[in-house]
C-alpha cells in the first residue's frame, strides 16, 4: 500500500484504528494504490470504514457510487486563492456522487464534486466540500440522518422529491448555498443554523436560526425561526393553508440602499472569503446571544477552501547536497486545520 502522506492518513485513521488508508491518484506520474475512485470503492481490498485519499489532480476522478461504508478525503478548494503560500493548487475533482443503500455511515470532506445524490443512505457526512452545482436526493428516495457541514455549494439544497417525505434528523450548518433550500415534505425535519443562503429557503419541521437569506423564508408546522433575516419580498410566511409559525427573538428583513443582501459581504477576495460579513454590516450582531448570523459563526464554521481536519504539508526544507556524515537533513512544516 502507498504510504504517502503518512500524516495525513493517520489523523483520518484516528476515529477508526483498523481502517486501512488508500492513495487514489489520478497522475499516472506519481505512485497510488488506484488511479480512479470507482476502482478503488470497488476493489475487494477495500473494506468497509477505510480511508481514500485523493491527490490533487488536474485530471478528475470520475463519479462514483457508494455501496459500501467509506471516508473519502481531499485536499481542500480553490487552494491558489487562499493558502499562505504561492501554489498552483488543484483540487480533487469528482462527477457525480451517490450515496446509495449500503453506504450507511460514509464521510467525504475536501472535494470538488458536480453532484452530490443521497439516493437512501443515512447516517452520512457531506462536510468542507465545493459542490459545483447541488446536493440532493433522486425522485421515490429519502435519506434521514445527513449532516451537511461547511460545503461552499453553488446550486441548491434539494430533498423534495419522495411524495410523503421522510429527510428526517438533518444537520445543516455553515454553508454557503447559491441558490435555494428545500426540505418541504410532511415529515422532513432537522436543523438549519447559521448559513448563507441566495434564494428561497422551504422548511417543514425545523429549527431555523442565525442564516442569512437572499430569498423567502418560508415554514411548516412544528418550525421555530429566531434571529435571521431575510428579504422583505416574501418572508417568512407560513405553509399555505396552516396557521402562522412563530417568529422569535431579532429577526431583520432587508430594506433599501445599504441594508440589501448582497451589501452585508466584503467583497475582492477570494470566492469563499467574501461571504465575510462586513465590519459595518447592518445584520451583525442579530444572531441569538448577540452573535453574527451567516456561515462564519456558529458551533460548524465554515473553513476556508474547506481544508480538511487533518495535518496539511505546507513547507519543506532541504539543502542541494548531503554527504555519509550529516545525512540529508529535511525540514517538513504542517499545518494543522481545525
Amino acid at each position: 500500500m502507498n504510504r504517502t502522506l503518512i500524516a495525513l492518513g493517520c489523523a483520518a485513521c484516528a476515529a477508526n484504528a483498523t481502517a486501512a488508508t488508500w492513495t487514489v491518484d489520478t497522475n499516472t506520474g506519481r505512485p497510488a494504490d488506484f488511479r480512479s475512485l470507482q476502482a478503488a470503492h470497488d476493489s475487494a481490498s477495500v473494506h468497509n470504514g477505510d480511508v481514500l485519499h485523493l491527490i490533487a489532480s488536474t485530471v478528475s476522478y470520475g463519479a462514483l457510487n457508494l455501496t459500501k461504508p467509506l471516508t473519502i478525503i481531499g485536499p481542500g478548494y480553490f487552494l491558489n486563492q487562499n493558502l499562505s503560500f504561492p501554489v498552483a493548487a488543484p483540487s480533487a475533482l469528482t462527477g457525480t456522487i451517490t450515496f446509495s443503500p449500503g453506504s450507511d455511515g460514509s464521510l467525504i470532506t475536501g472535494l470538488e464534486i458536480a453532484v452530490v445524490s443521497c439516493a437512501g443512505a443515512n447516517n452520512l457526512t457531506i462536510k468542507r466540500n465545493y459542490i459545483q452545482q447541488s446536493i440532493s436526493v433522486p425522485s421515490g428516495t429519502s435519506s434521514s440522518n445527513v449532516g451537511i457541514f461547511q460545503n461552499y455549494v453553488t446550486g441548491d439544497l434539494n430533498f423534495k422529491y419522495i411524495a410523503d417525505g421522510s429527510n428526517s434528523g438533518m444537520t445543516i450548518r455553515g454553508n454557503y448555498v447559491g441558490g435555494g433550500v428545500d426540505f418541504s415534505k410532511a415529515n422532513d425535519s432537522g436543523d438549519f443554523q447559521f448559513n448563507i443562503v441566495h434564494a428561497d429557503c422551504e422548511l417543514a419541521h425545523f429549527y431555523v436560526a442565525n442564516n442569512i437569506i437572499g430569498g423567502g423564508l418560508y415554514v411548516g408546522p412544528g418550525s421555530v425561526v429566531i434571529c435571521n433575516a431575510w428579504t422583505s419580498v416574501n418572508g417568512p410566511a407560513p405553509w399555505p393553508g396552516t396557521s402562522p409559525r412563530w417568529v422569535l427573538g431579532t429577526y431583520h428583513q432587508w430594506t433599501s440602499g445599504a441594508d440589501t443582501f448582497d451589501a452585508q459581504f466584503v467583497s475582492a477576495v477570494s470566492t469563499d472569503a467574501r461571504w465575510k460579513l462586513k465590519p459595518d454590516a447592518t445584520v451583525k450582531g442579530i444572531g441569538t446571544n448577540g452573535v453574527d448570523p451567516g456561515m462564519f459563526s456558529g458551533p460548524d464554521p465554515y473553513i476556508i477552501s474547506g481544508l480538511p481536519a487533518v495535518p496539511m504539508v505546507i513547507g519543506i526544507q532541504a539543502p542541494t547536497s548531503a554527504s555519509a556524515a550529516s545525512g540529508l537533513p529535511v525540514t517538513v512544516t504542517l499545518q494543522v486545520n481545525p
